[in-house]
């Protein structure tokens, strides 16, 4: 797919592009601050949940920034970013359900920890229920097999019951999932039913992870067209950013250090929404 002159593509492109790396270089800097200071903090599910969802934002990020300062060049790297994107609009789906408990929760903080923190519990579970599904169902000896579940309860701990570490089959602690799919449900049926429309980006870009012909289609798209989808996405970025510095400060009381890190992506948020709204005014002028 050809590059299209700088000239013949819209200002408002060119505006965004720059726009978006501000975010992109933006939550860079406030990911590197946050995860000491939620280090520095007592090991909870919610805490360890926080730290892993900081910790993929930053690493996506951390690939995002190189391969987009030269999507412009290069288009089909949006190959790459879009598989990122994915992967990051499904955290924001995560995110999007926790504040939704954090919101029906705004006046109880002791049932808005509990029910965050199950929920929390929940997701971390996921990968070691995969986990425990592959072991029980591959072809491995089973000599081997009872040394997988000892390591992966040792490693784990927190998402089994008490387990003999005696090579027998663990037991999640919760065994209950969330496909993307339910979790776009679970925000429909809940008390903030809109925020399920925010799932379009994933459902998008899936398109880009899973092999298909909507792929081949979709690549095919005008630049312009597929240059700005590309920047919406990453504008959701510090939304997703947002909710879990907030539920961070609730989960630690209030620490002064994340609420400084807070007031940063905040005010980017606060910045995007007015950009938004003038581009909506825009164009219907």
């Amino acid at each position: 797919m050809p590059v299209p002159p700088k000239e013949k593509l819209p200002e408002r492109v060119f505006a965004a592009f720059y726009a978006n790396d501000t975010y992109i270089k933006m939550i860079d800097a406030q990911c590197e601050k946050v995860l000491p200071i939620l280090a520095s903090h007592p090991v909870t599910i919610t805490n360890t949940f926080l730290t892993c969802m900081v910790e993929r934002l930053h690493a996506g990020i951390l690939s995002i920034d190189p391969l987009f300062s030269h999507y412009l060049k290069e288009p089909r790297i949006q190959f790459s970013l879009g598989i990122l994107i994915r992967a990051l609009h499904l955290d924001y789906l995560i995110m999007l359900n926790v504040l939704e408990i954090m919101k029906r929760n705004d006046n109880n903080t002791q049932s808005l920890l509990k029910e965050a923190e199950h929920f929390c519990h929940i997701m971390l579970s996921d990968s070691a229920r995969h986990t425990l599904n592959l072991f029980k169902t591959n072809n491995i000896p089973p000599k081997v097999r009872k040394q997988l579940y000892i390591d992966l309860v040792r490693r784990h701990s927190e998402c089994f019951k008490p387990y003999a570490n005696d090579g027998s089959v663990p037991v999640l602690l919760l065994d209950q999932s969330y496909s993307p799919n339910r979790l776009v449900k679970k925000l429909r049926e809940s008390s903030m039913p809109r925020l399920a429309n925010k799932d379009h980006h994933y459902q998008f870009y899936s398109k880009y992870d899973h092999f298909g012909k909507l792929f081949h289609t979709i690549s095919k798209n005008e630049f312009t067209w597929e240059f700005v989808h590309l920047g919406e996405a990453i504008r959701e970025l510090p939304r997703s950013f947002g909710i879990m510095l907030t539920l961070a400060l609730i989960s630690t009381g209030g620490d002064p250090a994340i609420i400084e890190v807070a007031t940063v992506v905040n005010k980017h948020c606060e910045a995007m929404d007015a950009q938004e709204k003038k581009e909506k005014i825009e164009s219907v002028l």
